[in-house]
């Protein structure tokens, strides 16, 4: 006389062991039959989606069948597409909660690269949550920190299109994801603390613009911190806290952001060195995010002694160029065309991060066909 109480219904009726193939197979077709979130179905999906990620961690550990139907069932786009209905904050949150507990605790690399393989973590990390609903927020947060702490030279791909970006550009990108949320929390709740939490992140964008070996990394973090800076869509409060100290209040004389302006500092220096390993474009938006800084109302607020360092290094570039305009013929022409070139089609962040052949070996010479931006500074002409 039970039967027709069955939550699941369709003669199916649920195996006895919560751990097993079988299990998993009766969950699918839940899932299958329940594609649309309504008041009368919430409660299952939730259980179900609790009841998968066990199923999954075991799997992981004692039958890899487990995996292999969940992946041949795509079973992930099921979470998707539960996302996508705005299904409210009971059903996201178990969600998360699922899709957390699942990637702390797998740990056999094979069964992470499968649920790494298609795009549909990526669309869960983009996806626009309810992040009004705290618990929400925190999940959500909570995932992307498991997400970063998987991050290697093996699942670094799965996160981009392109192979040759490194761990720590991922991380830049899943921590601006958390910079955004948590500034906006923290905005709502107070206002006059919004300058202190960005700092966190901050100094992890800024310990990445080194450029001794390459300029890669150092690249993606430049294009993120002038994005933020040039962005009338984010808040001008949320753009001072990421990009200016808090200033003495008994003090009217601007301010700006002094350790990240000695790594842009730094970096200027270095590619007016001889066999610097620093791109013209890297050095482009070096410049232009420390005319953002320390430039108001046209007018320099720089400090002495950054003022000094940069007068130094522009001796050491007039030297440099001096240089090859003696040594070499074609200089002249090649000055003329890059500077024709760049003036014609001015550097524009975005399109900069969708070019495929920011990937590639830096050039030494604009006439490979390439940008000149993408070139390198300070190399000899081949």
């Amino acid at each position: 006389m039970f039967r027709s109480r069955s939550w699941f219904g369709g003669g199916m009726w649920k195996p006895k062991n919560p751990h097993s193939l079988e299990t998993l197979k009766y969950l699918y077709n839940v899932l299958s039959k329940n594609q649309t979130v309504s008041e009368s179905n919430r409660g299952l999906l939730v259980e179900s989606l609790r009841s998968i990620a066990e199923i999954l961690i075991w799997g992981d550990q004692n039958d890899s069948s487990v995996f292999d139907f969940f992946l041949e069932k795509n079973m992930l786009s099921f979470f998707l597409n539960i996302l996508k209905q705005r299904c409210g904050s009971y059903v996201c949150v178990q969600l998360l909660q699922t899709l957390n507990i699942l990637f702390e605790n797998i740990r056999n690399e094979t069964s992470l690269y499968y649920l790494l393989s298609n795009n549909h973590v990526n669309s869960i990390i983009v996806h626009k949550f309810d992040f009004s609903d705290e618990e929400v927020m925190a999940y959500y947060i909570s995932f992307l920190k498991t997400l970063s702490l998987k991050l290697n030279s093996h699942t670094i791909h799965f996160f981009y299109n392109e192979v040759s970006m490194n761990k720590e550009t991922s991380k830049v990108f899943l921590y601006y994801e958390v910079v955004l949320v948590d500034s906006g929390r923290i905005h709502r709740e107070n206002a006059s603390i919004v300058r202190t939490t960005p700092g966190i992140f901050l100094e992890t964008i800024v310990s990445t613009l080194v450029c001794f070996e390459n300029d890669y990394t150092a690249l993606f973090s430049l294009c993120l911190l002038y994005a933020i800076a040039i962005n009338k869509g984010v808040g001008t409060e949320l753009t001072q806290s990421i990009l200016a100290p808090a200033t003495d209040s008994a003090s009217d004389k601007p301010s700006y952001n002094s350790s990240l302006v000695d790594k842009l500092i730094d970096i200027v220096t270095l590619s007016c060195q001889p066999g610097c390993r620093v791109r013209l474009v890297t050095l482009e938006v070096t410049i232009l995010l420390l005319k953002k800084l320390v430039v108001r109302d046209q007018t320099s607020i720089l400090s002495d002694a950054h003022l000094a360092a940069i007068v130094n290094a522009k001796e050491e570039s007039t030297s440099l160029l001096r240089n090859f305009y003696k040594s070499e013929d074609i200089f002249l022409d090649m000055f003329q065309f890059e500077y024709d070139q760049i003036q014609k089609k001015p550097l524009n962040v975005e399109y900069l991060m969708m070019d495929s052949k920011m990937l590639l070996p830096p050039a030494g010479t604009p006439l490979t066909g390439n940008n000149p931006l993408t070139a390198l500074t300070g190399n000899e002409i081949t």
